[in-house]
């Protein structure tokens, strides 16, 4: 008798050491988007305009700091000991900052400065994933930056990507690799198109009502002795639950 009692302590002293069944807890992994060294400006800025990168948005689902995983457009899961370090959004503002600062393109001012900017940059968040597709997995990474004249309802320039990007290996490190190489290529092409852009872009539709707010340019109104007393003017046209890994 006394040798079976002191079996079965030996069995709970062990369960307790062990940790309830389970073996030692898992350790949660943190991953970041890095953050580009800013390029030290060698010149004034392309435009003689401020402009402010504003705090990022996104997508309610993916307002969280778990990654985000799918095996088919129905699925919505998330892993329990993988996180974003901070929630997707944060990380993707910190990492788009650094770039507008380095592209030289204008006065690049903090989010936090109390200086009202001539342009703002906007980043949503439309999603941010993994992607598995039988034995393949893929980053995927979709938002859609916009430039506008601060404080309008308007925009000067839009343009939403979605890519996808296969990568290699179980380490999520492996992922966030990839989804910053996506965040890298939108940002470099967002850069290029804004440059474009901007080069047709009169100062005055900036710094005055905004690019997309001026009136239409005013027409002159024809002589009197040019217009046939039985006619009038002609109007001008108008144009889910946590699963673990």
């Amino acid at each position: 008798m006394m040798g079976k009692i002191a079996f079965w302590m030996a069995c709970a002293v062990a369960m307790v050491l062990t940790g309830c069944f389970g073996g030692p807890d898992r350790e949660v992994k943190y991953y970041m988007l890095p953050v580009p060294e800013v390029k030290k400006a060698t010149a004034d800025p392309v435009f003689p305009y401020t402009l402010m990168v504003t705090h990022a948005s996104v997508d309610p689902a993916y307002r969280r700091n778990n990654i985000v995983y799918r095996e088919s457009p129905y699925d919505f899961m998330f892993y329990t000991y993988s996180v974003w370090a901070a929630r997707p959004e944060f990380l993707v503002e910190q990492s788009v900052t650094s770039m507008m600062k380095s592209s030289a393109l204008f006065g690049v001012l903090d989010v936090d400065v109390a200086v009202k900017p001539d342009l703002e940059f906007m980043t949503h968040v439309n999603a941010v994933e993994e992607v598995d597709r039988g034995n393949d997995r893929f980053a995927r990474l979709a938002v859609t930056f916009t430039l506008r004249k601060t404080e309008s309802e308007g925009f000067i320039w839009r343009k939403a990507y979605d890519e996808s990007r296969n990568y290699k290996g179980d380490d999520m490190r492996n992922f966030a690799e990839a989804v910053y190489e996506l965040l890298k290529a939108f940002a470099d092409d967002a850069i290029d198109d804004i440059r474009r852009v901007m080069s047709f872009v009169p100062e005055e539709h900036v710094t005055a009502k905004g690019y997309e707010e001026l009136p239409a340019p005013e027409m002159e109104e024809p002589a009197a002795s040019d217009v046939p007393a039985t006619e009038a003017p002609a109007a001008p046209e108008v144009e889910p639950p946590a699963v673990s890994e």
